[in-house]
């Protein structure tokens, strides 16, 4: 049978003199008892195996590698804010997800619509939205004076943690509570039918999932309407779908070419909305019935300069938003479409004069407005 490799190296030990240097010579006579000895020869493998393998364990891994950082735009329009989600070494040490959200827990909001809110996690600054808006006009030529009042208060808590312990769980979770009025009223009864006094309450909840090229969000709300001239009250549930993709510029803002101090923003979305009498009289202004189911695109863009602050165009933004939808229990389409330019009167943009245009029909309540106005804005 083969010879083990004890007794290759003893007889290898003998024929090299430059090997046998490094053994004395009653070490090769060691050697050499043992090869001829069956049970020591036994003995020494099982003790040259059990030193090998402590010698594998003992030897330290390599270390993983990190990775790869993640990041999320908030929606802030001409100041991106960048979050970060992943760092390596708080997720080996932190037994629970980590905050890093900048804008975490509960804060007022005092803005004209939902699109002046942006997103639930970090919403826009004051400066780059429409407030609440309060505006009187006196016609002297047909005897009628109009005030009227646009506005939505919310309680907002948001929170952006680090990743998840499932991919179905999102990484930022929102909810807010809020009220919104939309009042006109014109003193000469020949305007009456313009009047509007709409009254809305509820609750919605976000939710934000990334993926590799931006991120993708979903918003759920629940509001009670009243029309006020109509008598009318109605539930209504919204679901919108907002991507996030920067290789696009989608929610994320393009610098205009040519150097013109100029930024735009493209925020489209997909809206969902059903609404149903709560009470026994009366119809629905979308299509005449006691329930509406609509589903349509709305893009949105913004505009805002970048220039000196020194400079008046500094304290100014625009927006247009148009919203398309198909009402499907009529098999008719319907619009909405509103235009707004704001001009801040201090730095931080909690006061500023607005000029608004809104046409179409209302997203609350269906009626057809077609409405101008310009007057003083406040913003939280």
């Amino acid at each position: 049978m083969k010879r083990s490799l004890v007794t290759v190296l003893v007889v290898l030990a003998s024929c090299s003199q430059s090997w046998a240097e490094g053994l004395s010579q009653a070490e090769l006579k060691v050697l050499q008892d043992i090869s001829l000895d069956k049970e020591k020869l036994a003995d020494a493998r099982r003790r040259l195996m059990l030193t090998s393998a402590t010698t594998k364990r003992e030897k330290p891994a390599a270390p993983a590698a990190a990775p790869p950082s993640k990041t999320v735009y908030a929606d802030r329009l001409a100041e991106v804010v960048r979050k970060q989600e992943g760092r390596q070494d708080v997720a080996i040490t932190a037994p629970k997800p980590v905050e890093f959200s900048p804008c975490a827990g509960f804060k007022f909001l005092l803005r004209q619509d939902w699109k002046d809110i942006g997103f639930l996690d970090c919403p826009k600054k004051a400066a780059d939205a429409t407030g609440a808006q309060i505006a009187f006009a006196d016609d002297r030529a047909n005897h009628n004076r109009t005030w009227s009042l646009n506005g939505t208060a919310a309680l907002v808590y948001s929170s952006l943690t680090s990743d998840p312990p499932s991919w179905w769980m999102p990484y930022y979770t929102s909810f807010a509570t809020y009220v919104t009025a939309n009042r006109t009223f014109n003193s000469s009864a020949a305007f009456v039918a313009t009047d509007v006094e709409k009254l809305s309450y509820g609750a919605a909840l976000e939710l934000g999932w990334e993926t590799s090229g931006g991120a993708n969000y979903f918003r759920f709300r629940g509001d009670q309407v009243e029309n006020n001239l109509k008598g009318t009250t109605s539930a209504t549930a919204t679901a919108e779908f907002i991507p996030v993709y920067y290789p696009l510029f989608i929610h994320y803002p393009i610098i205009m070419p040519g150097g013109l101090p100029i930024d735009v923003r493209f925020d489209p979305e997909l809206i969902v909305q059903y609404a149903q009498l709560t009470g026994k009289n009366g119809v629905l202004d979308f299509n005449g019935r006691a329930q509406a189911l609509r589903v349509g695109p709305e893009i949105s863009v913004y505009l805002f300069p970048e220039v000196d602050p020194t400079n008046f165009l500094s304290r100014m933004n625009a927006n247009l938003t148009y919203h398309w939808a198909y009402e499907t229990y009529s098999g008719k389409s319907i619009d909405w479409f509103q235009a707004g330019i704001t001009y801040n009167i201090d730095d931080a943009g909690h006061l500023a004069l607005s000029t608004t245009y809104k046409r179409g029909r209302d997203e609350d309540t269906g009626t057809f407005s077609n409405v101008y106005r310009i007057g003083l804005t406040g913003k939280i």
